[in-house]
């Protein structure tokens, strides 16, 4: 229905073309298909069973337009193809043509029909033929299969000519009702995609606003970094290492192994080509170099590295980026092996490849994780894990090997190890140069914390304490260092030994956590102190280098009294430490305070009953002399202790009428007449 899907046609469509050379045919149809007989009862009962035509939808007369048909006549071929192209043009197509075959001496129905459907082909036909000059097959090999056509057997009789009109009638209607909905779907769904398009290639204009930021950052700061890199190479060169150094060149060296992988995973995913790999590279004397300077940073970790290096293998490669591939798999295994871990690395040569394999007994992976590691900034996991970096080293290594055609597989179980297999293929180069190692840039990294003992020291009853608990050691060290000579400062790398701690300290004085943990992080924590009796009225501060408002409110609305985003400063640390802490001594103070004024007022109350019970019993005496009421008796206990009249009546919970009452019965009864009369009476 490809000419009619618009608006402009809305109404119930009931036209009908008759096509037939003969005149009378014509007043037949027209007959049959417009009187209205009794026996059309039957087909409104047809039209309510089939189309679920309701009592209200029918006209004062009973109809419901279906039995209403627009009816018009041609008499050859070619008369009624031009009658369909102009009903066409003025948007009022016929819903059914009922089609004679033999019409000398023009077109018949057959050719007549085929031409029609190239102008619509969603009209139905009925072809009213006699079988005697085109057989069925003849038709359908002209006409082809179609849901659109019909045969009416000659002679044929009103009923089927009133049930084709009806359902036919009804079919196109029902068809064209679909194909608006559709084709205003498609509508929607196209304006939808431009919409979603547009935004797409605003965000995509975004996301390389943010990379190009980025990048500049990177370079500006790779500078500034480059330069305290040197100076203070320079400065430990004269002074000599310690411990605080130590800490300072292990983090400035990881930023600037940061920034360098950056810029070059950035210009890799731009296409940008920074190797020259148009010359050999020895790779058995790199991988050598590489190992010596490994060797150290694996014994520090108590890590065994033990390999066999075949000689005078060469890639054709840039020696730089053989440099980034040995040093970022190594650095790898190295990372995720634990204290007494072994790693075994083999360079030889099978047939025309060379192989490197770094096998370690460490942490290993999942499939899933394998499958996504090459990934630019892709994580072995969701959780911080202090030593994981930000993804950007194997992605490299990928690309180099694409580039130079070699292979990489993995072969990885969780806690069994990993190993990498690189195949690089072989290379003889014509002449064999001395190789001179750069190791500027390409001098392995130690992907490890700095080899940090960590001691709680200065630990006196006199000073308040602290529990810090954070899963990087440096950051542990710094703060402590700062803050031990006023404080105690307790230490724990996560949360499960922070919990251990809590059982075997005093009481800290305030709790500062690092948010993000592996395990357990800062706020599940946090959740743990509140549900204890012992520790939920402790002050608790987070550390964190979040800095979105959301992690924030959530924090403070659990309880904790403060954020501290990282960088922070020392000073900002220990000021906010400190007000806490006296904060909370005024709070103590004020709450011991308190207190004891309630203490004092229980006591004194008490030694108030004492009086009155040391006075009871003259009292009593009399009341049993003078026939006193234990009530009245009371308002005379009550006026020996100086209370005024409203104090005896809140006391003993009556009315001030009431006392007055018992007061004037007092009175007569003892036979005085105020309350200074009645004292003197019971003086001893």
């Amino acid at each position: 229905m490809k000419a009619f899907v618009n608006n402009e046609f809305e109404k119930l469509n009931n036209r009908i073309l008759i096509v037939d050379d003969n005149p009378e045919i014509h007043l037949d149809f027209k007959k049959i298909l417009m009187s209205k007989e009794r026996s059309d009862r039957e087909m409104e009962d047809l039209e309510e069973i089939l189309f679920d035509v309701k009592p209200e939808n029918r006209n004062e007369k009973g109809e419901t337009g279906l039995f209403s048909y627009e009816i018009e006549s041609a008499y050859s071929g070619e008369e009624s193809i031009a009658k369909v192209r102009e009903a066409l043009e003025h948007h009022q197509p016929y819903a059914l043509i009922f089609m004679d075959v033999r019409m000398p001496p023009g077109l018949n129905g057959v050719k007549a029909t085929k031409k029609i459907w190239e102008l619509n082909d969603d009209v139905e036909v009925v072809i009213c033929t006699a079988y005697s000059d085109y057989s069925w097959d003849d038709i359908i090999e002209e006409l082809g299969s179609s849901d659109h056509l019909l045969f009416l057997k000659k002679p044929f009789n009103s009923i089927e000519i009133k049930q084709m009109a009806l359902s036919l009638v009804k079919k196109w209607n029902l068809n064209f009702q679909l194909n608006r909905v559709i084709n205003n779907l498609e509508t929607q769904v196209q304006k939808r995609t431009e919409e979603l398009e547009i935004a797409n290639e605003s965000l995509k204009k975004a996301n390389e606003q943010k990379t190009r930021f980025f990048i500049n950052l990177a370079h500006e700061t790779r500078t500034p970094l480059t330069l305290i890199s040197n100076y203070l190479e320079k400065y430990i060169s004269k002074a000599g290492m310690d411990s605080d150094l130590r800490i300072l060149k292990h983090n400035i060296d990881l930023m600037l192994k940061n920034m360098v992988n950056f810029l070059d995973v950035e210009k890799l995913r731009r296409g940008q080509i920074f190797f020259n790999h148009n010359q050999a590279a020895p790779l058995s004397e790199i991988l050598k170099s590489r190992i010596i300077l490994f060797t150290g940073i694996a014994h520090t970790k108590n890590i065994i590295i033990n390999h066999t290096i075949e000689d005078d293998l060469y890639v054709k490669a840039d020696p730089y980026a053989v440099h980034r591939i040995i040093n970022n798999i190594i650095e790898n295994s190295i990372k995720y092996s634990g204290k007494g871990g072994v790693i075994n690395i083999t360079l030889g040569k099978s047939e025309n490849v060379i192989l490197f394999r770094v096998a370690d007994n460490g942490i290993g992976m999942t499939k899933d994780q394998m499958n996504h590691i090459f990934l630019p900034y892709y994580q072995l996991s969701h959780k911080k894990r202090n030593l994981q970096g930000i993804g950007m080293g194997l992605y490299i290594v990928k690309r180099i090997a694409d580039a130079l055609h070699a292979t990489i597989d993995i072969d990885s179980a969780i806690n069994r190890g990993t190993t990498f297999i690189i195949s690089f293929p072989d290379y003889v180069p014509e002449e064999k140069k001395d190789y001179e190692f750069d190791n500027d840039l390409s001098t392995p990294y130690d992907s490890g914390q700095t080899n940090i003992e960590l001691k709680e020291e200065n630990i006196t009853p006199a000073k308040k304490n602290i529990l810090l608990v954070d899963d990087n050691p440096e950051m542990l060290y710094f703060i402590q260092t700062f803050l031990k000579e006023r404080y105690n400062v307790y230490m724990a790398e996560n949360v499960k030994g922070a919990l251990e701690k809590l059982k075997t300290i005093s009481p800290p004085d305030i709790i500062i956590s690092d948010i993000m943990m592996d395990e357990l992080d800062g706020h599940q924590f946090f959740s743990f102190l509140k549900r204890s009796e012992e520790h939920n009225d402790i002050p608790f501060i987070f550390l964190t280098a979040k800095s979105s408002e959301e992690e924030k409110l959530k924090g403070l609305s659990e309880g904790a009294v403060d954020y501290i985003y990282k960088p922070f400063s020392i000073g900002e640390l220990s000021a906010k430490i400190e007000s806490i802490i006296d904060n909370r001594a005024q709070l103590k103070k004020k709450y011991v305070e308190r207190i004891e004024t309630r203490i004092k007022g229980v006591l004194s109350h008490i030694r108030k009953q004492n009086l009155l019970k040391e006075r009871f019993l003259p009292v009593d005496k009399l009341g049993e002399t003078y026939n006193l009421s234990k009530r009245e008796r009371e308002v005379i206990l009550f006026l020996l202790d100086g209370c005024i009249n409203k104090e005896i009546g809140d006391r003993l919970e009556i009315s001030l009428r009431t006392v007055e009452f018992h007061l004037s019965n007092i009175y007569k009864k003892l036979n005085v007449r105020n309350k200074i009369e009645l004292v003197n009476l019971l003086k001893p």
